[in-house]
């Protein structure tokens, strides 16, 4: 009995000391998973928050890129008004150039005709100087006559009436008309047999319009005045002028 006991206690011992290092192995196991496991939770866990906050800025790309797409849009539209604004400018400028160039044009074409006025007005203003300063002197020589003839009166002379002949019928067109001081120039003078006092009839077409007085008598021209308030108003350049009717 004693001998058996002997024998059995190693081997009671030797599978205690095994099993005591199974449970420990298997302890160690255990912790090890249980660490492992923790360890993996752990990293799940950041797994996810990591995966919300990149879904989270999926969301906000996607928010961003439906912004970024209106924006297109709105950018593209702008862009169509404005190809269409300038299309029109275009037109708008054409259509300027083109006009500032016919402006152009017609703005040489008035200052070739100013110029031409201005040398006509020019002229006029001479020729009308020279008539005026004419018409002075025929004014002047009428009143020296008028005088004269009053002294002679008032000293007793008589004067025969003086008849005057006009030779046979001349022919000629008014060169002048001055409205301001009621006069015309014609371009029969002495060469014509034109005379002081003479009267001149003046005719539009085949009517007759008027009478005229000579007033002045120049070779190739003569002054003379409308015998009718209304004759100045109608008389132009060109009219035709008759010694007789």
């Amino acid at each position: 009995m004693n001998i058996r006991a002997k024998t059995v206690t190693p081997i009671l011992i030797a599978l205690i000391a095994v099993l005591l290092v199974l449970t420990m192995s298997s302890l160690m196991f255990l912790k090890k998973e249980k660490d492992s496991k923790a360890a993996v939770e752990k990293r799940l866990e950041q797994t996810e928050k990591m995966v919300q906050t990149l879904q989270t800025k999926l969301d906000e790309s996607n928010k961003l890129v439906l912004q970024l797409n209106e924006s297109i849009k709105e950018s593209d539209a702008k862009m169509v008004n404005l190809n269409q604004e300038m299309a029109q400018a275009r037109e708008g400028a054409t259509s300027l150039l083109s006009e500032r160039d016919g402006l152009k044009v017609e703005l040489e074409a008035l200052k070739a005709s100013k110029e031409e006025v201005l040398g006509k007005l020019t002229s006029a203003q001479k020729e009308l100087e020279d008539i005026q300063a004419k018409l002075n002197t025929v004014t002047q020589e009428k009143e020296a006559l008028a005088k004269k003839l009053k002294d002679l009166e008032a000293a007793g002379v008589q004067l025969d009436k003086i008849v005057v002949s006009y030779s046979e019928s001349s022919e000629g067109q008014v060169m002048t008309v001055n409205k301001e001081y009621n006069f015309v120039v014609t371009n029969l003078g002495q060469r014509d047999n034109i005379q002081v006092g003479q009267p001149l009839y003046l005719y539009q077409g085949d009517k007759l319009v008027g009478e005229l007085k000579v007033e002045k008598v120049e070779n190739a021209m003569s002054v003379a005045t409308p015998q009718g308030p209304d004759i100045i108003s109608v008389v132009k350049e060109g009219d035709i002028v008759k010694t007789k009717k």
